[in-house]
């Protein structure tokens, strides 16, 4: 016991003093003096943010990315911070649908985000739980980071409306008939609640969540194709397709929709809106005129991913 108070003692004077030396330092002391044990469940935790020390967070599950740190994150290309949450799913059950791409658009934008600065969780596969911690992390981090911070939300997967409501749906959602939908799927609109709430601004929603879903036969007021949230001031909002229309989850590893987005994100010195335009047209081209994505903007100022 006496060992263990000394231990604890050192402790306390050695970490100040290693925190001098940079936040990677005290962050590897913290985790020699306290190894973390692997959790043995598979959902994700969300961090404390209101600690004054680094989160370290831990999981099992291989295709879940947590920010290590709740420092203040700072653009490399000195802006301000820029926070960004990835979604993909793809493994749904028979009765939902399982699909091809999402998983791999949304790793294939969360590295294009990154590239042009933003600080990027990236989540793929996730049960309702993962993904309503994962939003709510979300809010944290735009919390953090201040008011003034651009905040946006990519999600690649199934996704439904019901009743004006826009859904986005978990992997294993028990769907069944239309009064499930509530309890087993996510409001799209509780991602702007966050974004809103922290002060975020400007907020971006991109979804690539109009993928044919055969739940949608079942539950008499639904349809796969998504209605229109309407954006809150100093918001852009981008869809894969037109409201109430279905996109392709695509032939390759790819939707057509990931590739000319992530392409359009490297393009410097392009406001969002005519960027977005561009996927447009490509889109449109690729896919014959079958999908044509869609925007809706109330931007007060321009918005650059990429700087020139």
């Amino acid at each position: 016991m006496r060992t263990f108070r000394l231990e604890l003692v050192l402790l306390a004077f050695a970490i100040p003093a290693l925190a001098h030396a940079g936040p990677r330092v005290a962050l590897v002391a913290a985790q020699a003096a306290y190894p973390v044990i692997p959790s043995q469940t598979t959902q994700a935790h969300a961090p404390d943010v209101s600690a004054a020390t680094a989160v370290i967070a831990s999981t099992t599950k291989p295709h879940l990315n947590l920010p290590t740190s709740t420092a203040v994150p700072t653009s490399p290309i000195g802006l301000a911070p820029r926070i960004a949450l990835v979604i993909g799913n793809s493994t749904y059950d028979a009765r939902l649908g399982s699909l091809a791409t999402p998983s791999n658009d949304a790793r294939l934008i969360a590295a294009g985000l990154s590239a042009v600065g933003f600080d990027v969780e990236l989540v793929v596969d996730a049960n309702q739980s993962m993904m309503m911690q994962a939003i709510s992390r979300l809010g944290q981090r735009l919390t953090i980071a201040g008011r003034g911070s651009t905040g946006l939300f990519y999600y690649a997967g199934h996704g439904m409306q019901s009743r004006g409501v826009n859904y986005l749906i978990p992997v294993g959602a028990a769907i069944t008939r239309e009064a499930d939908i509530d309890l087993e799927a996510v409001v799209a609109d509780s991602v702007l609640g966050q974004m809103k709430g922290a002060g975020a601004s400007p907020n971006i929603v991109i979804l690539d969540a109009c993928r044919n879903m055969a739940i949608a036969s079942i539950v008499r007021n639904g349809t796969c194709g998504l209605a229109r949230i309407g954006a809150p001031t100093n918001s852009f909002l981008g869809y894969s397709a037109a409201p109430g229309a279905l996109a392709a989850d695509g032939n390759g590893r790819n939707s057509s929709f990931a590739l000319a987005l992530n392409a359009e994100l490297q393009q410097s010195g392009q406001p969002i809106e005519i960027m977005f335009r561009n996927v447009r047209r490509t889109v449109v081209q690729t896919t014959g005129g079958k999908q044509t994505p869609w925007n809706e903007s109330s931007l007060v100022d321009s918005f650059v991913f990429k700087q020139e």
